[in-house]
């Protein structure tokens, strides 16, 4: 052991600690970055006998692009899971980030998964081992469903062609837009079209997502109120008043008919855009009664004309706030 100090520039001193450690010489010691692991097997396919085959994800047994273990599954096998293996991750945020292809935990690990498909979710078998503990992997294996699925045209871009492309689920395209939008919005006129989330609101917008079932009525509640949060009582009201025109403007409005007497300020009286605002706001105020009567269901049929089940009704919802963010960037962020 070494111990080193020097003296430099004004009286001030730094040290430094060398060591070395013995380790007694084996036959059979193989240096090696990784600790000795666990780990799962993964539904894999359905054999000439139609008896389901499993495989583990362990990578030296896997086959790759270098001809080893050509009998093997590929590593790039995709393994597919209920959504609702995601809802652990969603249920607390401040542990842990959903984002489009991603799930992470602070600084510790990142799960690569597909979460463009429908109603599936779609991992590479060589990622459950890179990214997952074994704990976390039999939590996994809890949603595997026993099929052969392709991944989405958006996540075969990304890893196999490695282009850049955007989400195609509802909710990871909305928040997309929705971060896009307000930035060339600030950059234009020099103020956020929507407010920054408060801290204590941060869960809010890592939380919203699809629903992970048809006909959970505690999410699509929840979900509708995290929507509505975001999009509409995060909007600049005090901005968006300035710009209304004196001959609008009341102090006592709305804000929604403040948003709309700043369209008509701008020559943009577009009727299905405040209807868009107006119908969230009153479904939201519907899905937070203690009773759910005939304006519940009024306030849904304004998004589900053909009775559609939760879960279709909330992907509508998404579309439309797409749609109006497309049509407030059509209108005053690509004038020519």
């Amino acid at each position: 052991m070494l111990l080193w100090k020097s003296d430099f520039w004004k009286n001030k001193a730094y040290s430094r600690l060398f060591w070395k450690k013995i380790i007694n010489w084996k036959v059979d010691f193989k240096p090696s970055i990784y600790e000795e692991k666990e780990y799962e097997t993964f539904y894999i396919w359905v054999d000439s006998d139609w008896e389901d085959k499993y495989y583990t994800c362990n990578p030296d047994n896997l086959s790759n692009y270098f001809w080893n273990n050509k009998e093997a599954p590929n590593f790039l096998t995709p393994i597919i899971f209920k959504k609702e293996v995601l809802n652990k991750y969603f249920s607390n945020p401040k542990k842990y980030t959903i984002s489009d292809s991603t799930i992470s935990m602070h600084w510790f690990w990142s799960l690569t998964i597909d979460n463009n498909l429908w109603d599936k979710i779609a991992v590479f078998l060589w990622d459950l081992w890179k990214d997952l503990s074994f704990k976390e992997q039999k939590y996994w294996k809890n949603f595997e469903i026993k099929e052969k699925w392709k991944i989405s045209n958006t996540h075969y871009k990304r890893s196999i062609q490695w282009e850049f492309c955007d989400p195609e689920e509802p909710d990871l395209f909305f928040k997309n837009k929705y971060i896009w939008f307000n930035k060339d919005w600030e950059k234009k006129f020099w103020w956020l079209f929507f407010n920054e989330l408060n801290i204590s609101d941060n869960h809010i917008f890592k939380s919203l997502h699809w629903l992970t079932s048809n006909d959970n009525q505690k999410e699509f509640d929840e979900q509708v109120l995290f929507l509505t949060k975001i999009f509409i009582d995060y909007i600049n009201e005090k901005e968006i008043y300035k710009e209304v025109i004196d001959e609008l403007k009341d102090d006592n409005q709305q804000w929604i008919s403040k948003l709309e007497n700043f369209l008509i300020s701008k020559w943009f009286n577009n009727v299905k855009l405040i209807k868009y605002f107006r119908d969230l706001q009153f479904l939201r105020s519907k899905c937070s009664a203690h009773k759910k009567g005939r304006n519940y269901k009024k306030a849904l049929e304004n998004f589900s004309e053909w009775k559609l089940n939760l879960k279709d009704t909330f992907d509508e919802i998404l579309i439309r706030a797409v749609i109006s963010l497309n049509t407030l960037e059509n209108r005053f962020l690509k004038i020519i």
